[in-house]
């Protein structure tokens, strides 16, 4: 993830800057800001008016919403990944088994389905 927050942030900015120009607002920056109960910016970010605040939240909703889900994907498989090497490995490695056997028992949602799938074939 580390290395994809300056990708993200490039993303971000850039599709900010089209929605701002298709909603008639020039585009002020996209730095993170809090806004009051009636949606206006406060504190430091004078520059951005009501609208451009809710451009900005909005597609801050819809960008996470996209890469959470992408995200899980990514980790499901990740971890099925990881799970099948530990297992491959268990029968010559105490630390593979004990790592592997971890895994399954952790509350990861990743792993929901390797649990089942692997259920008993590493032991108690």
């Amino acid at each position: 993830m580390k290395r994809r927050i300056k990708e993200y942030q490039d993303e971000f900015a850039q599709l900010l800057k089209d929605l701002a120009e298709r909603h008639g607002l020039s585009y002020v920056g996209c730095e993170p800001i809090e806004t009051n109960s009636n949606g206006e910016p406060i504190k430091n970010h004078k520059q951005y008016s009501k609208e451009y605040a809710k451009i900005m939240k909005g597609l801050e909703k819809d960008l996470l919403s996209k890469k959470s889900q992408l995200l899980k994907i990514h980790n499901k498989g990740y971890y099925h990944k990881k799970c099948l090497d530990l297992i491959a490995k268990h029968e010559v490695d105490s630390y593979c088994r004990a790592a592997a056997n971890l895994m399954l028992n952790s509350d990861c949602e990743y792993l929901d389905d390797l649990r089942v799938k692997y259920k008993g074939k590493l032991g108690p």
